[in-house]
């Protein structure tokens, strides 16, 4: 199963994934487009990257995905893209990318070929988590609760390990109180999620 972010659904990437049988899940993710098993991918057109580092949103996205996911992975897709920005800054940034923010890189030339490799990264990880659900089916309602959590905006998958262990049932965390929930979330992210869970719709 890949997780993908709502906004990624209008790429071709996504629609690659649908022709290559991929199951796969909508969701509004806090950090990156795609998260498979406790992995974090972020993708990028080779244009908007580029730009991305122009107005230094990168920095942000990059600091959110560290800081969330232990395992995490930035794809810049295309092999061409109008780019306003010196070859040494790009260089620069790319280093840091992997040396400060330890964040993996990999460039794929279209959607065809990043939705190939996500497949990839799926099949291993079914391979990884097969034999633990087969045992323990527990395991699964555990993940299942995991990725609920996920899909709250300000909620990672740092943040969500620590309140299933805190509260022990997302009952018990949707009835938390902005208080004990900042002590795991942080002041604005637990004034967030009281905001969403009381809005009415």
């Amino acid at each position: 199963m890949i997780i993908v972010d709502n906004r990624e659904f209008r790429s071709k990437t996504v629609k690659e994934l649908f022709k290559n049988g991929i199951d796969i899940s909508p969701g509004q993710l806090s950090v990156g487009d795609y998260i498979i098993g406790d992995v974090c991918i972020e993708r990028k057109s080779l244009k908007d990257f580029y730009d991305s580092i122009i107005d230094k949103r990168i920095f942000e996205q990059l600091k959110s995905i560290k800081s969330n996911y232990e395992k995490r992975l930035l794809i810049i897709e295309g092999e061409s893209g109008e780019r306003n920005i010196h070859p040494n800054a790009i260089k620069g940034m790319i280093a840091s990318i992997m040396i400060d923010y330890k964040i993996p890189i990999i460039f794929l030339k279209n959607p065809q070929e990043t939705a190939e490799f996500l497949g990839v990264i799926e099949k291993r990880m079914q391979k990884k988590i097969e034999p633990i659900i087969a045992v323990k089916k527990e395991k699964n309602d555990y993940d299942s609760a995991i990725n609920m959590l996920c899909s709250i905006p300000g909620i990672g998958l740092k943040n969500a390990n620590k309140l299933i262990e805190q509260f022990k049932s997302i009952k018990k965390i949707l009835c938390a109180d902005e208080i004990s929930l900042a002590e795991i979330l942080g002041e604005k992210s637990a004034k967030n999620l009281i905001k969403l869970l009381d809005k009415e719709f």
